[in-house]
């Protein structure tokens, strides 16, 4: 509970929120005043000083305008930089850099972003947990779970913890934990250098720390308003410790990614995201590892979801002689999304 504090502190305090100087026409004509967060996956997410949030159909927006600094990404892959300027034309949206207007199709853009100045105005993500209690034999279950995003000119860096730990009668406690960072530099429209850091463990695989660092490229196949496809491929440095005793070892492994994302945006709001990653080893000959996970979250009210996730690991060749080769989880959250 005092880490799940200590993630809460990350949820940005209403003493940084922006003023509200932005301004969205809607196609009826309609406008509002209000403070534009970020635009993805189809939605337009506002604030306005009558309501802590708002989410808007990006397609019934005709023109917006905004004196802060953004990041534009448009749908193939290119990104521009600047301030929203009004362009008097319903459906096209005007980006000032210096003394030059760019005029971009509303369609075209799938993604916008404010460049904030101060670190915790960079912030989003969402804390999620879940517990289960069964009579008949003792068993209980907790997981926690958190994601914080930092967004920069250049810059996309995440880091994400999952735990799980469960207890039955009769049974030692099992815990699984995942923690890890991954940076991101993006480089022309649709390519970036990917490095991340990682730590598990995992008692069903008798494993009791794997300590990761990986780099590589990373490609968008496909980002549009409600889809995102990305494929990465690079190199994974390990250092294992079994509990069998058999000491640490070191390997240098292949790492092979694909991630999708999809979102709906019509009420409620549903998203479902899916990752793999494939482990070939150049150590060990032969041995290759799997990660599988998955979740769906389904909002409930504004800002709340519940969450559904499995997860699955396979190691074809484990060092350790005690565990498994594979283990799933399938948990049930409630979680919190914040944003700046």
């Amino acid at each position: 509970m005092a880490l799940l504090g200590a993630l809460l502190l990350l949820v940005p305090s209403p003493l940084l929120a922006g003023e509200k100087t932005d301004t969205v026409v809607f196609s009826n004509g309609d406008h509002i005043t209000c403070e534009i967060k970020i635009l993805q996956q189809g939605q337009l997410t506002v604030k306005t000083n009558y309501s802590r949030t708002m989410e808007l159909d990006w397609r019934a927006v005709a023109r917006i305008s905004s004196p802060k600094y953004f990041q534009i990404l448009l749908e193939n892959g290119r990104r521009v930089y600047g301030t929203l300027v009004d362009s008097g034309e319903n459906g096209v949206v005007g980006v000032k850099l210096l003394d030059k207007v760019d005029r971009f199709a509303a369609m075209e853009i799938t993604g916008l972003a404010p460049i904030e100045r101060r670190f915790f105005q960079r912030l989003s993500g969402s804390v999620n947990i879940g517990a289960t209690a069964l009579k008949s034999n003792a068993e209980r279950t907790f997981n926690l779970g958190s994601n914080t995003s930092y967004r920069s000119r250049e810059w996309y860096a995440r880091w994400n913890l999952d735990w799980y730990t469960s207890t039955r009668e009769s049974s030692p406690r099992t815990n699984k934990a995942n923690l890890g960072a991954s940076a991101y530099r993006f480089l022309g429209r649709r390519w970036a250098i990917v490095s991340t850091a990682s730590f598990a463990k995992n008692d069903e695989l008798d494993l009791r720390l794997r300590s990761s660092l990986a780099a590589g490229a990373g490609y968008r196949i496909l980002e549009t308003n409600n889809k995102i496809f990305i494929a990465m491929a690079g190199l994974n440095a390990t250092m294992e410790d079994y509990g069998d005793s058999s000491g640490d070892s070191t390997n240098l492994e292949g790492d092979l990614s694909l991630v999708f994302n999809t979102f709906t945006f019509r009420k409620p709001q549903v998203s479902f995201n899916v990752m793999l990653d494939v482990y070939p080893s150049f150590t060990t000959s032969g041995r290759y590892r799997v990660a599988l996970s998955s979740n769906l979250n389904y909002e409930i009210i504004s800002d709340f979801f519940v969450g559904f996730s499995a997860t699955y690991s396979y190691d074809s060749t484990p060092p350790s002689i005690l565990g498994s080769q594979s283990d799933w989880t399938l948990t049930t959250t409630l979680g919190y999304t914040f944003s700046p």
